[in-house]
């Protein structure tokens, strides 16, 4: 016998949503710091948020916990709605966490998929010991590939300095979740196949720029050079699903190409 159990406060069988547009640069961007008062969250993210702006030329603009009026709250619920409209206001990327116990960690991953869906990207701070309920989590909230930073566990109960430590080490990895790693696997394969893509739209005028890749994702931005063209460039989801045929002979693991597609906005 197989028991499911959903939280009250999302649906049973939600659609499955996509992540936002990696960013292309940090450069200028502000970054947010939602913390759900779980011990040890604000040091942690805190310090992640700062020395990914001093590596990357961001900003952290603004530090504030989940709860109504920003002041701490039960981190097995949502994102104050107060609280998120100050976050999007104020911030163009988001790290959100901690999500170092199972209700804790399923509040985190809908915080994070709250903020994907209106295109700000953010990132779920989680440990070794909680990372597969934040990927099963995820998964049953309607966004698979949430993108998610493992620290090592736990985080309550570990000194200052070595939470700093564990956040600088790991600043690489989440300026990768939030501008896109490399193109993997090898990068000559994915130049190769989008240059085939980008001959289509090139010949009307436009232009594909790889954004960043996965394992199984590719996002691209297209460029319309010639406003006066624009309707000559297929639609965005005929051009997406183009695209994936097109990449999948070079690359038989990529399962979705995102174009980012200044028509539709």
């Amino acid at each position: 016998m197989t028991i499911s159990i959903y939280a009250p406060d999302s649906e049973a069988r939600p659609d499955v949503g996509r992540l936002s547009t990696p960013r292309l640069s940090l450069a200028g961007l502000r970054i947010a710091v939602l913390d759900n008062g779980k011990a040890n969250a604000d040091t942690v993210m805190t310090r992640a948020a700062e020395t990914l702006a001093a590596r990357t030329g961001a900003v952290v603009a603004l530090v504030v916990k989940k709860g109504p009026g920003g002041r701490s709250a039960n981190a097995a619920i949502p994102c104050d709605a107060d609280v998120f409209e100050q976050v999007v206001a104020s911030a163009d990327i988001v790290i959100t966490g901690a999500a170092d116990c199972g209700s804790c960690t399923a509040y985190s991953v809908y915080d994070a998929i709250s903020f994907e869906k209106v295109g700000v990207p953010a990132v779920v701070v989680t440990t070794t010991k909680f990372e597969p309920i934040a990927n099963r989590m995820s998964s049953d909230f309607g966004m698979p590939n949430v993108r998610t930073l493992v620290l090592p566990h736990p985080l309550g109960g570990t000194d200052r300095d070595t939470l700093w430590r564990w956040a600088d080490a790991a600043v690489e990895q989440l300026e990768a979740l939030f501008t896109g790693s490399p193109p993997t696997p090898d990068s000559v394969p994915i130049t190769r196949a989008l240059d085939q893509v980008r001959a289509i739209v090139q010949a009307d005028g436009s232009d594909l720029e790889l954004v960043g890749a996965t394992d199984e994702t590719v996002w691209l931005r297209l460029v319309i050079e010639d406003a006066s063209c624009a309707d000559c460039v297929m639609p965005k989801d005929i051009l997406e699903a183009t695209a994936l045929r097109m990449m999948q002979v070079e690359v038989p693991a990529i399962t979705r190409v995102d174009i980012d597609d200044p028509r539709a906005r």
